[in-house]
């Protein structure tokens, strides 16, 4: 029997998935209404959205929030290519298939932005909306990744790729550098016990490592390879939150530009960093409401 999260908010439903990509999903749900699906980014997990659930129940939306594969208490395969963005977007339309729903709006933010986007691609007759915030569309990224600038500003994807070295760095601390890095992009504003939920999930057995596996199965092909699974996404509303002052992804890459049909809408949060939706959750959820309504 699957142990619940001792970090449950009030008024969460639980549950996990088996789904047909192999791996078991835990999830967290609320409310009723059109079904829109979060889907966090790197180190977090469902709790990252917590901010966001309540506004969404309220506005009349059955919210979703799974913990991708590798997190928390959803399964963690040891082999690296489980880790690469389309097999995550499969299973986001593996995770609706289980839970016996046609379509969602899916709402991604960083590795869960690029999840969001494959599945969009690969799986668009079940996507009502996309919405995605600070992480650039795959090719938009991949061209970028070919520039030193790119790679400079992404430096630490090179420790990460290290993923026993940087998972035994990041145990042996505590997981004192993950809630330094949630604390320092949300640039400054999360307080430090609000953290304590990341570090006990990125502690379980297999955890860190697996969260690491990401960034070694996106350093394990070149961006050529990632342009070739692409495919342009059209008749669906794309829409882009994107805090600009991101360390990670500068603001040019928030377009998605020709890939997508018709244009995507782009809500720039001044001044906000890549954890946006922690930093500043009120103006992220009225961003995101008035992108669902639209």
């Amino acid at each position: 029997m699957d142990a619940p999260d001792p970090d449950l908010l009030p008024g969460l439903e639980e549950g996990w998935a088996d789904l047909a990509t192999g791996v078991r999903l835990h999830w967290v749900a609320k409310g009723s209404g059109p079904l829109v699906v979060l889907l966090h980014g790197f180190p977090e997990h469902w709790y990252g959205w917590r901010h966001a659930i309540e506004p969404l129940v309220e506005a009349g939306y059955r919210v979703l929030a799974p913990d991708l594969r590798g997190y928390n208490l959803s399964s963690k395969p040891a082999e690296v290519d489980a880790y690469h963005p389309e097999v995550l977007g499969d299973d986001v339309a593996a995770l609706l298939d289980a839970l016996g729903a046609s379509e969602a709006t899916v709402v991604g933010h960083d590795w869960g932005g690029a999840a969001a986007w494959f599945f969009a691609m690969r799986h668009p007759e079940k996507l009502t909306k996309l919405v995605v915030m600070n992480m650039p569309h795959p090719v938009v990224f991949a061209e970028a990744w070919k520039t030193l600038r790119q790679k400079l500003r992404s430096a630490y994807f090179y420790f990460f790729r290290l993923r026993s070295f940087a998972a035994f760095f990041y145990r042996r601390f505590r997981a004192f550098p993950q809630r330094f890095m949630l604390w320092f992009f949300a640039r400054r504003k999360p307080a430090w016990r609000d953290l304590d939920p990341y570090a006990r999930a990125a502690l379980r057995e297999g955890a860190m490592k697996a969260m690491m596996s990401y960034y070694t199965a996106l350093l394990s092909r070149p961006p050529d390879e990632t342009i070739a699974l692409a495919r342009k996404l059209e008749g669906k509303p794309v829409h882009v939150i994107w805090g600009t002052e991101d360390p990670a992804f500068a603001e040019r890459l928030a377009d998605p530009g020709e890939h997508v049909t018709p244009a995507a809408t782009v809500h720039r949060v001044v001044g906000a960093g890549h954890f946006l939706h922690l930093e500043r959750p009120d103006e992220v959820n009225a961003a995101l409401l008035a992108a669902l309504a639209g």
